[in-house]
Protein backbone atom coordinates (compact mmCIF):
# COMPACT_ATOMS: atom_id res chain seq x y z
CA UNK A 1 0.00 0.00 0.00
CA UNK A 2 1.02 3.74 -0.56
CA UNK A 3 0.72 3.90 3.42
CA UNK A 4 3.45 1.10 3.57
CA UNK A 5 6.11 3.20 1.51
CA UNK A 6 5.58 6.32 3.46
CA UNK A 7 5.79 4.18 6.77
CA UNK A 8 9.25 2.80 6.07
CA UNK A 9 10.12 6.39 4.46
CA UNK A 10 9.37 7.60 7.63
CA UNK A 11 10.82 5.00 9.57
CA UNK A 12 14.08 5.90 7.85
CA UNK A 13 14.04 9.46 8.93
CA UNK A 14 13.18 7.95 12.60
CA UNK A 15 16.34 6.24 12.10
CA UNK A 16 18.35 9.49 10.90
CA UNK A 17 19.27 8.17 7.57
CA UNK A 18 19.35 12.03 5.82
CA UNK A 19 17.03 12.75 3.41
CA UNK A 20 15.29 15.82 1.66
CA UNK A 21 12.45 14.94 3.76
CA UNK A 22 14.31 15.04 7.51
CA UNK A 23 13.40 18.97 7.98
CA UNK A 24 9.38 18.24 7.04
CA UNK A 25 10.05 14.71 9.07
CA UNK A 26 11.02 16.84 11.85
CA UNK A 27 8.47 19.56 12.08
CA UNK A 28 5.67 17.19 11.44
CA UNK A 29 6.25 13.19 10.86
CA UNK A 30 2.78 12.60 9.59
CA UNK A 31 3.42 15.02 7.04
CA UNK A 32 5.34 12.39 5.46
CA UNK A 33 2.96 10.36 2.89
CA UNK A 34 2.89 8.98 -0.44
CA UNK A 35 2.69 12.49 -1.93
CA UNK A 36 6.08 13.05 -0.28
CA UNK A 37 7.94 10.21 -0.95
CA UNK A 38 7.15 10.82 -4.47
CA UNK A 39 8.73 14.31 -4.55
CA UNK A 40 11.66 12.57 -2.64
CA UNK A 41 11.89 10.23 -5.55
CA UNK A 42 11.28 13.35 -7.98
CA UNK A 43 14.61 14.88 -6.44
CA UNK A 44 16.48 11.45 -6.31
CA UNK A 45 16.50 11.39 -2.41
CA UNK A 46 18.51 8.32 -1.96
CA UNK A 47 16.15 7.23 1.18
CA UNK A 48 12.85 7.40 -1.17
CA UNK A 49 14.30 5.83 -4.25
CA UNK A 50 15.75 2.74 -2.16
CA UNK A 51 12.20 2.40 -0.37
CA UNK A 52 10.53 2.80 -3.59
CA UNK A 53 11.94 0.31 -5.29
CA UNK A 54 11.68 -2.09 -2.34
CA UNK A 55 7.87 -1.16 -2.52
CA UNK A 56 8.25 -1.91 -6.26
CA UNK A 57 9.69 -5.38 -5.35
CA UNK A 58 7.13 -6.13 -2.79
CA UNK A 59 4.13 -5.31 -5.10
CA UNK A 60 5.45 -7.38 -7.84
CA UNK A 61 5.99 -10.56 -6.34
CA UNK A 62 2.23 -9.56 -4.50
CA UNK A 63 0.98 -9.41 -8.57
CA UNK A 64 3.20 -12.47 -9.60
CA UNK A 65 1.25 -14.47 -6.66
CA UNK A 66 -1.93 -12.98 -7.80
CA UNK A 67 -1.74 -13.88 -11.48
CA UNK A 68 -0.37 -17.31 -10.39
CA UNK A 69 -3.63 -17.89 -8.14
CA UNK A 70 -6.08 -16.08 -10.19
CA UNK A 71 -4.84 -16.55 -13.99
CA UNK A 72 -6.49 -12.77 -15.13
CA UNK A 73 -5.89 -11.60 -18.47
CA UNK A 74 -5.32 -8.38 -17.16
CA UNK A 75 -4.43 -6.35 -13.87
CA UNK A 76 -5.86 -3.44 -13.12
CA UNK A 77 -4.47 -1.30 -10.50
CA UNK A 78 -6.80 1.27 -8.22
CA UNK A 79 -6.04 3.66 -5.23
CA UNK A 80 -4.47 7.13 -4.35
CA UNK A 81 -0.90 5.32 -5.29
CA UNK A 82 -1.60 5.30 -8.65
CA UNK A 83 -1.56 9.09 -9.42
CA UNK A 84 2.39 8.44 -9.20
CA UNK A 85 2.16 5.46 -11.64
CA UNK A 86 4.51 6.78 -14.37
CA UNK A 87 8.11 6.07 -11.25
CA UNK A 88 6.68 2.81 -10.43
CA UNK A 89 4.66 0.79 -13.14
CA UNK A 90 7.08 0.22 -15.52
CA UNK A 91 9.28 -1.51 -13.28
CA UNK A 92 6.45 -3.64 -11.80
CA UNK A 93 5.07 -4.55 -14.62
CA UNK A 94 8.86 -5.51 -15.80
CA UNK A 95 9.40 -7.50 -12.42
CA UNK A 96 6.03 -9.61 -13.52
CA UNK A 97 6.58 -10.15 -16.48
CA UNK A 98 10.49 -11.97 -15.66
CA UNK A 99 9.05 -14.07 -12.83
CA UNK A 100 5.43 -15.24 -14.52
CA UNK A 101 5.13 -18.97 -15.46
CA UNK A 102 2.92 -18.62 -17.94
CA UNK A 103 2.02 -20.31 -21.75
CA UNK A 104 3.42 -19.46 -24.39
CA UNK A 105 6.85 -18.97 -22.12
CA UNK A 106 7.74 -15.06 -21.98
CA UNK A 107 3.75 -13.99 -22.26
CA UNK A 108 3.53 -11.30 -20.00
CA UNK A 109 0.19 -10.19 -18.08
CA UNK A 110 -0.89 -6.34 -18.79
CA UNK A 111 -0.84 -4.37 -15.93
CA UNK A 112 -2.92 -0.87 -16.30
CA UNK A 113 -4.54 1.94 -14.12
CA UNK A 114 -8.31 2.08 -13.42
CA UNK A 115 -10.05 5.06 -15.47
CA UNK A 116 -11.98 5.40 -12.02
CA UNK A 117 -8.40 6.05 -10.40
CA UNK A 118 -7.95 6.04 -6.09
CA UNK A 119 -12.25 5.91 -5.90
CA UNK A 120 -12.20 2.22 -7.40
CA UNK A 121 -12.78 0.82 -4.21
CA UNK A 122 -14.95 3.02 -2.81
CA UNK A 123 -17.23 2.87 -6.34
CA UNK A 124 -17.31 -0.68 -5.60
CA UNK A 125 -17.87 -0.75 -2.05
CA UNK A 126 -20.96 1.29 -2.91
CA UNK A 127 -22.36 -0.60 -5.78
CA UNK A 128 -22.26 -4.12 -3.40
CA UNK A 129 -23.94 -2.29 -0.79
CA UNK A 130 -25.97 -1.14 -3.47
CA UNK A 131 -26.88 -4.90 -4.83
CA UNK A 132 -27.63 -5.69 -1.15
CA UNK A 133 -29.90 -3.44 -0.32
CA UNK A 134 -31.90 -4.18 -3.48
CA UNK A 135 -31.90 -7.65 -2.36
CA UNK A 136 -29.88 -8.83 -5.35
CA UNK A 137 -33.09 -8.16 -7.75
Amino acid sequence: SATALAMAVRDGLQRGIPSVLTEEYLANPASIDFAAVIRGVELNDRLCVDELCRWCHYLGWLLVTAVHAFAPEIVILSGGATKAASHFLPRVQEHVNTHLFRWPPGKGVPIVISRMGEFAGAMGAAALAWENLRGGE
